[in-house]
Parts: C-alpha cells; structure tokens; sequence
C-alpha cells in the first residue's frame, strides 16, 4: 500500500494521525508503515525528519518503493498512532538544502561550474563542483550573489512538470524520473532541476550562506559551506574549540596558530625518527620472520601504519619473498599482500583467488595491494602461498 506524503501538501504541518498498516521488530527496532505521514524520508541529498510517534523517538526514515519506513526504538501500544515532527530539524533541513541548491545554480550560470553531488555532515556540507577553475575570489563572490538574492526573497518555484514536456526547459529526461517530475527553479537563475526534496518557497528563510574552504582534486573543487541556523551551530562548535585552545596556551589566537604550527613541526621529526626506527626494527628481524621464501605476519590491533613500514622493508628485502601481512580494526581485517620488488609472483592473480573464495575487497598493483576482508586470512592463505 502507498504511504500518502503529506510533506508534499503543507511543509508547516508537524503533527498528524495516521494508521500503522504494518510493523515488524528488526534487530530490537521497530519498523512501521503508515497510511499516511508528515515524515521525510531520508534520499535526494537531503537528512529525514526526526521526531515522535506516539512520544516513541524516531530514529529514521527511509523509503522503499512507495512506502515510508519509520524506524523507532519501542513499539507503540496502538494501531492509530500521532506523529509529531522536530520542527527545528525540518527547518533547518531545508534551510542546508536550499542553500545549495541555491549556490548549484550561481557556480553553474555565471562560472561554469557544474554539481557532481553535494553531502551533510552535521552543521556543515560539501558541494563538489566540475570545472576549470575556481578561485576563493569566485567562492566569496558566489557567497555575496547569493546573500543578496537571500535578502531579495527572490521566488523559489516547486512545480510538476510532464516527462515530455522537459526539453522545453532545457533539462534532460532521465528514466529514474517518475511522471510528473517535481521541478524546482529560483527566481531570475532558470535553474530548473529535478528534486523531490522540500523546498521553502521563496529564499528569505535561508536566512544566509557562508562559504568556508575549497578544497581540489583535479578538474574537481569541494566547497565547505553552512547556512542558516546550522550556520549558528558549526560557529559554536568553532569558538567553544578555540577557547579551549586559548586556555591550553594561555595566549590569543595569534599563540594558538604558532605553538600549533611549532607542535606540528615538531610532531612530524618525531613521527619520521619514530618511522625510521622502526624500520631498523623490522629490517633486523624480517629473517626470522621468514618461512620457504614466504612471510605471513599478524600485527597486534588496529597497527596498519606498523604493516606499511614492514611492508616496505619486504619490498626491499634482498631476496625473493612474498607473502600477507595482516591486522584487525573494527572487526574487520585489514592487509597488505607483499613480495620483494624483484619477485616475478604474482599478488594480482593471489587477490583474484581470494576475492572468488571470500568477501575480500582490494586493489592496486606492483609490490604490495591493500585490502580489507572479513575473514581471519592468517588462518587460510598457506594453502594459496
């Protein structure tokens, strides 16, 4: 049965009743679907809706086909159930999101720069961006543009529009589009774009945009950015840690940058003198770890920098050996498949055994290929060595 979305109709309703037409406990969690719900759901770039069922915390929403999965942590004693939603987690929601919808059409009309996908981390985002160049000079201007359109509450326009009527807006048709598509476009940008996110209707209530780094990877550019009231939030967590810092070096901001950069400096001799010792360590005791011409080395926990350095003594060992190097972290395993540079086996052909015969993940070629599995490797790969 189809969840009726009532977020579609009215984004200020925050409270209404509904009928649970399924639930089923999943690990401890109680999963419910409704006949109708006020609840986004997770999907479109864009965080879901928190809040209550019956004062039971809902702890996400997700959506299969046609249908709203509410997860919450107890069962409901009723069958007709009252869903209140967190009106400053949608707000602020749909503040994060408009922003970028918002920067996505400036970067796009006036610099040429294309979104590949954009992400929430909490009270900031990322907007990764496709194109030639941008500078900081461009970032800020692109900033101040959309302020001003902010304080202009230009429109912004949410509207169904038939498949076959797309190409009259310039927008491609993609088969994951259902029919009528939701449009979304901003006053005077005519950046139509296909979303089912929700969407204020004019861009007053961003409230602002703040701009925070760049960050490049080839003909890629990430943008931090924040807005609205989760620009308040990310700037409390900024001055709350550079208070601590002020009172760790008992100076202002200007201490805090130069015992900071001294402590780095100072970190990175230690952590190269650390390194270098260590290898000497390893170095000295790779032969007796030398079985056949085959190494198989378990390192304690969580020490997969200890298997690089060691991995790197292998490669430069002086004569053929090859073999698996392994450690533990988060009940996963982690490993470096390794031979000496000059050895003519192959660690490709080694991983390919390995990922037909368990869940292994892995890459890379030359002397040694990182991986992660979730099997104990240790206690198989005698057989493949």
């Amino acid at each position: 049965m189809k969840t009726k979305q009532l977020y579609y109709d009215d984004i200020d309703l925050l409270e209404f009743e509904a009928n649970i037409i399924e639930m089923n406990e999943v690990k401890g969690e109680y999963h419910l679907i409704l006949d109708q719900t006020a609840f986004y759901p997770e999907g479109g770039g864009m965080n879901c809706d928190m809040g209550f069922i019956d004062d039971i915390e809902v702890i996400r929403v997700n959506k299969k086909d046609d249908e709203i999965i509410h997860v919450l942590k107890d069962k409901p004693k009723q069958m007709k159930v009252v869903g209140k939603v967190d009106s400053y987690n949608r707000f602020t929601n749909i503040q994060i999101h408009d922003a970028q919808h918002l920067l996505t059409a400036i970067f796009e009309k006036d610099y040429d720069l294309k979104t590949v996908s954009h992400h929430v981390h909490g009270t900031y985002c990322d907007l990764v961006l496709e194109g030639e160049e941008l500078t900081n000079e461009i970032m800020y201007d692109v900033e101040r543009l959309s302020n001003q359109l902010i304080i202009e509450n230009r429109r912004l326009d949410t509207t169904l529009v038939a498949k076959k009527d797309l190409a009259k807006l310039g927008v491609e048709d993609n088969p994951k589009y259902t029919d009528p598509v939701r449009m979304t476009n901003i006053e005077g940008l005519d950046d139509y774009n296909a979303c089912g996110c929700l969407h204020f209707t004019s861009l007053a209530p961003i409230q602002a945009v703040k701009c925070l780094s760049i960050e490049k990877t080839g003909k890629q550019h990430k943008i931090l950015f924040t807005a609205g009231l989760r620009m308040i939030e990310f700037f409390d967590e900024y001055n709350n840690i550079v208070k601590e810092l002020k009172l760790l070096t008992k100076g202002n901001e200007q201490t805090i940058v130069t015992k900071t950069a001294e402590s780095l400096e100072k970190n990175i001799v230690l952590s190269k003198e650390l390194n270098e010792a260590k290898e000497d360590l390893y170095s000295e005791k790779l032969d007796k770890l030398i079985v056949d011409n085959k190494i198989i080395f378990e390192a304690n926990e969580d020490s997969f920098d200890d298997l690089k350095i060691l991995a790197n003594s292998v490669v430069n060992y002086d004569k053929e050996i090859y073999g698996l190097l392994q450690t533990k972290k988060d009940d996963k395993y982690q490993f470096i498949l390794v031979k000496q540079k000059n050895s003519d086996y192959s660690l490709s052909d080694l991983l390919n055994k390995l990922k037909d015969d368990f869940n292994v993940r892995g890459g890379g070629k030359g002397s040694s290929i990182n991986g992660q599995s979730d099997v104990d490797l240790i206690k198989e790969i005698d057989k493949y060595l």
